[in-house]
C-alpha cells in the first residue's frame, strides 16, 4: 500500500509539472522523467546502472538488465540483433496462437465470478510466449508452466520493491540477516529452476536437430532465438558460460514476461472500463 502511494504521488506531480524532477531514495537522487525525448537523452548518456540495481543480482546475475557498463557493452553487441523487426515478425504465428488460446479460456469466464485474469492467465501464456519465441522451446508443458512459478516470481518482485522502499534493508549484511532474503531465496530458486528447464530442454532439441525449415527466412538463413546465440557462442568458447546464459535467460523472461503480462492486464481493463471501445473493437 505504501508503494502504491509513493506512485501515486510521483505521479500526481508528473501530471501537473511535465517536468523532470528529482526525489530521494535515502541519500540517492533519482531523476523522474515523463517526456520520449528526456527519457532518449537519459538513456544514451547515462548506461550504468544504480546500486540498487544490484538487488536483483541474485536473480538476474549480470543480465543485460543489471550488468556494469563494460559487461553490458560487450553483451548488447552480440544480443541485440535478436529483437530485429524481420525477427519479431517471424513469430506472428505463434502470438496469434496464444492469442486465440487465451481469448479461449476467457471465454469460459464469461458470466462467472471475478477472478484474477493476470495471474490465472496472462502471466502464464506470456512466458508461454517468451519460451516459444525468444529462447526457441516450442513445446511447453505444464511441469514449467506452473502456478507455483507466477507465485515465487510475483513475490519475489514484492521482495525487492519492499527492500527498495526501506533503507534499513539496503546493506546487504542486514538484509541477510532478515526473514525477507531466506524468502526471497526459496522463490529465486523456484524460478531458476524453471529457466534451466528450459535450458536444458533447447539443448537436447539441438543434439536432435540437423535443419529445422520452420525457421529459415525467406533467402534460407535460419531464424535463431535469444538462447540459440547464447549456446552458439558457448559451443564455440567464446563467451558465455553455463551460469552467464541462464542469467541472460532469467533476464529476458523478467524483461518480457512482468512488462508484457501487466500491459495486458491493464488493456483489459481499460477495455472492461469503457464498453463503447468494446464495441468498436468487436466490430473491427
Amino acid at each position: 500500500m505504501v508503494l502504491y502511494e509513493r506512485f501515486s504521488e510521483i505521479s500526481e506531480v508528473i501530471e501537473k509539472t511535465k517536468l523532470p524532477f528529482v526525489i530521494w531514495i535515502g541519500p540517492y537522487p533519482v531523476l523522474v522523467i515523463s517526456d520520449p525525448e528526456d527519457v532518449i537523452m537519459v538513456t544514451n548518456s547515462f548506461v550504468e546502472k544504480p546500486y540498487f540495481y544490484n538487488f536483483a543480482q541474485n536473480w538476474v546475475g549480470n543480465g543485460l538488465i543489471t550488468a556494469p557498463v563494460k559487461v553490458w557493452k560487450q553483451n548488447i553487441k552480440i544480443l541485440g540483433s535478436t529483437f530485429n523487426t524481420s525477427v519479431v515478425g517471424s513469430y506472428q504465428n505463434i502470438f496469434n496462437v496464444q492469442a486465440r488460446r487465451c481469448v479461449e479460456k476467457l471465454k469460459k469466464e464469461v458470466g462467472g465470478e471475478p477472478f484474477d485474469v493476470l495471474n490465472k492467465y496472462l502471466t502464464l501464456f506470456t512466458l508461454e510466449t517468451i519460451c516459444q519465441t525468444a529462447l526457441g522451446v516450442l513445446d511447453i508443458s505444464e511441469s514449467i508452466v506452473t502456478n507455483e512459478y507466477c507465485d515465487a516470481f510475483n513475490r519475489i518482485v514484492e521482495l525487492l520493491n519492499g527492500r527498495g522502499f526501506n533503507i534499513f534493508k539496503h546493506p546487504t549484511f542486514l538484509y541477510q540477516l532478515t526473514t525477507d532474503y531466506r524468502e526471497l531465496q526459496k522463490c529465486i530458486a523456484v524460478v531458476h529452476n524453471v529457466s534451466e528447464l528450459v535450458i536444458t530442454k533447447r539443448m537436447r532439441e539441438r543434439e536432435m536437430e540437423k535443419e529445422n525449415a520452420k525457421n529459415e527466412t525467406s533467402d534460407g538463413r535460419p531464424i535463431k532465438s535469444f538462447l540459440d546465440i547464447l549456446l552458439d557462442h558457448n559451443e564455440a568458447n567464446l563467451s558465455f558460460t553455463e551460469k552467464e546464459i541462464k542469467f541472460e535467460v532469467n533476464t529476458i523472461i523478467v524483461g518480457g514476461q512482468e512488462a508484457v503480462s501487466i500491459t495486458l492486464f491493464y488493456i483489459l481493463l481499460m477495455i472492461g472500463y469503457k464498453p463503447h471501445i468494446q464495441k468498436k473493437l468487436y466490430d473491427e
